[in-house]
């Protein structure tokens, strides 16, 4: 069971812990995405801050139809656990390699249309877990929720 849960037209913050090794170096730019924001480095250096620990955080949201019926919150919301477990996956795969601009998750009566988008507020934002710094992902996910034909509700 998942600490968390996403839920319908509300963004979230999902914090990616490194995939790499142990020892991650402050100066990889793990989101494989070539823009390096603001918030990770050093404005006067140019340098990566220090205590970095190479987690990213990565902005997500699921929009639903205009008009969404019962249907469609019902099935999302039974759905909600796996939504929430394919969504993290997809997120630490494009961590690993760089994904399509646009991704398809079919599951049992719905389909989440993904695509990655620039996340320019995310280079302005500085962002830590206790004392220890997290980078930002230059780019965020918006999904989009639909019913296919095997409605499940």
């Amino acid at each position: 069971m998942h600490p968390y849960l996403l839920t319908l037209n509300e963004a979230a913050l999902i914090v990616l812990p490194s995939l790499q090794a142990p020892n991650c170096s402050p100066g990889h730019d793990d989101d494989l995405d070539d823009d390096t924001s603001q918030a990770n480095t050093d404005k006067n250096r140019n340098e990566p801050l220090r205590g970095h620990t190479c987690a990213t955080v990565v902005q997500v949201i699921i929009k639903s139809p205009k008009g969404v019926s019962s249907t469609e919150i019902a099935t999302f919301y039974i759905f909600q656990h796996e939504i929430t477990a394919a969504i993290e996956s997809i997120l630490a795969a494009h961590l690993l390699s760089p994904l399509p601009q646009e991704v398809v998750l079919e599951g049992d009566g719905y389909r989440l249309n993904g695509v990655r988008i620039p996340w320019d507020y995310g280079k302005r934002l500085d962002l830590s877990w206790g004392k220890e710094r997290l980078r930002t992902g230059a780019t965020k996910w918006r999904f989009s929720f639909e019913l296919t034909s095997r409605k499940l509700v």
